[in-house]
């Protein structure tokens, strides 16, 4: 794939965070990567990979990274290729490449014959039924947040496009002050439009900063996924499926419902107050769900 280095843009310092982020060689491309031990890491720690959404970074997770850091985790969390401060793509990013890059991640920091628990939400819940079902030996827990299994809905792919076409055409900056108003009541729920929050705050800068020209081609992958129903059914490592209970892009009764009942065994729980950015939303909950659930299967 032909690409370029994207503009680096500073992101806001939380000293509650530990670690710090680099960019690092990945199959050939230059990817953001967020490490809470980027030195001397401790090889006795299992380690949590979070997977973000498109038209976000690696950041959404911060909240999260701070939880399993605490609780004596090793995080790690990367803007995907073709996003954030990430090597920009000029081509179609699919998403098995995204599904390659993260087995490419994961192997490069995992102890060797050890496996990572890995957390998805949205486009990161893509790529994460492909990791678990095509490479269960490097995945411990799957968390799937706010996604789907499915191939999108063919009714939604011309304002997908539309989107895509306005970033690419007028610059990401520019195209994503254009969309902001729409897209906020698309990224998060009726509370957070209503309350205007720190939340509300988070999710729009986080999109107005990441909303870049090199998203069309993310995006043009998003709208060309598979669909991968059959394969999810089959996945056998251990799940957990959760949802913003005001997620209007995958309605908790619809596509998350429908993973859970896909996937033998798996868990499932809805986030209150929270829309299609859950991990920023009602950070508190999401984090509560993922450390019982990823405690409950710690494998060292």
């Amino acid at each position: 794939m032909l690409s370029f280095l994207c503009a680096q843009e500073e992101r806001p310092e939380d000293t509650r965070l530990p670690g710090s982020g680099a960019l690092q060689t990945i199959d050939g491309c230059q990817i953001y990567i967020w490490d809470t031990e980027p030195e001397a890491a401790d090889a006795s720690k299992e380690i949590v990979f979070f997977s973000h959404g498109a038209i976000m970074n690696c950041m959404m997770y911060k909240e999260q990274m701070i939880a399993m850091a605490k609780a004596g985790y090793r995080a790690i969390s990367w803007d995907h290729y073709g996003q954030g401060q990430s090597q920009q793509a000029t081509e179609t990013v699919s998403m098995d490449f995204l599904t390659e890059h993260t087995k490419a991640i994961m192997t490069k920091y995992l102890p060797e014959g050890k496996k990572g628990h890995f957390v998805g939400l949205s486009m990161g819940g893509f790529v994460g039924v492909r990791l678990a079902y095509g490479y269960p030996e490097i995945v411990e827990t799957l968390t799937l947040l706010d996604t789907s299994c499915e191939a999108e809905p063919e009714e939604k792919i011309p304002g997908y496009h539309q989107m895509a076409g306005v970033m690419y055409w007028m610059g990401g900056t520019i195209g994503g002050g254009m969309l902001i108003g729409a897209m906020m009541p698309i990224f998060t729920g009726a509370t957070t439009m209503k309350n205007k929050g720190d939340e509300y705050d988070a999710v729009k800068s986080m999109i107005l900063q990441d909303a870049q020209s090199s998203l069309y081609w993310t995006i043009m992958g998003i709208c060309e996924r598979a669909d991968f129903q059959k394969e999810t059914a089959e996945i056998t490592v251990p799940v957990l499926v959760g949802v913003g209970e005001e997620d209007v892009v995958f309605e908790p009764a619809k596509e998350p419902s429908k993973i859970h009942k896909l996937v033998a065994g798996s868990e499932y729980i809805e986030f209150s107050g929270a829309g299609h950015s859950s991990s920023i939303e009602n950070p508190e909950a999401v984090s509560k769900a993922l450390l019982e659930f990823v405690g409950k299967h710690r494998a060292y």
